[in-house]
């Protein structure tokens, strides 16, 4: 697969971008095609006279069929997009890195070329990232809790936190108080298991995107869970 923006010259950032997010595409797809692989399996070719990179999967790490799989997902997955319809094998991860693709060079577009038997070449136009713009966005709000793993603070320039999603590992920010943020960064519940209570809004799909936080309840670790013996001795008491 290759990557190469139409274009004889292109500024620094724009390239180092369009890199990260290419590379960033394939490895998200090779890790939900093969679990349990190396997702970063691959080599990197620099083509001449171009701003092109292509990739080459490393031998002995993906089957035949693994990498016609990747292959086929992600220009079928850029299709998709480019049609207006959300890919059934692009993850939320992947769609992100489609749409920062499609955000190169101020609405130029950018050229996807699989290099394998006659496959026509994919052009990501801005189609693609108003696509993952609205997939993406939030559609609705209510008061509800999300449960996550609180990973990240930030106080830079608002106060924020994001907690990981138990079961679709997704990053869900969380907004606060500057009060609050600064008992949180005291509190030792970084990196814990915790539910987050209060306005939470909602893509179309259902999933979390964020939430305008009322409370926060630490879960407890997993040392002071009574196991299954101390269960039946406490419901004995009982």
């Amino acid at each position: 697969m290759t990557l190469e923006i139409d274009d004889q010259s292109v500024t620094m950032n724009e390239f180092a971008t369009a890199v990260d997010h290419f590379l960033g595409l394939v490895k998200e797809v090779s890790k939900t095609t093969a679990p349990g692989k190396n997702p970063a399996a691959w080599f990197v070719d620099v083509y001449r006279s171009s701003v092109g990179i292509g990739v080459r999967a490393e031998s002995n790490v993906f089957s035949a069929d693994e990498i016609a799989t990747i292959r086929t997902t992600v220009t079928a997955g850029l299709r998709e997009l480019e049609r207006g319809k959300r890919p059934a094998n692009l993850s939320d991860r992947a769609i992100e890195h489609s749409k920062a693709l499609a955000s190169l060079r101020n609405g130029k577009t950018a050229t996807v070329r699989v290099w394998h038997g006659q496959t026509d070449p994919v052009t990501i136009s801005s189609q693609v990232r108003l696509t993952a713009e609205t997939i993406m966005a939030p559609t609705y709000e209510e008061d509800s809790s999300v449960e996550g793993f609180l990973e990240r603070l930030n106080a830079h320039d608002k106060n924020e936190f994001v907690i990981y999603d138990t079961l679709t590992k997704r990053g869900i920010t969380c907004y606060v108080d500057a009060t609050s943020l600064d008992a949180l960064a005291t509190s030792g519940v970084l990196r814990k298991r915790v539910e987050v209570i209060g306005r939470v809004r909602y893509r179309e799909d259902g999933q979390p995107v964020s939430v305008r936080v009322h409370s926060i309840v630490p879960f407890p670790d997993a040392a002071d869970i009574p196991d299954l013996n101390e269960m039946r001795e406490l419901l004995k008491g009982a």
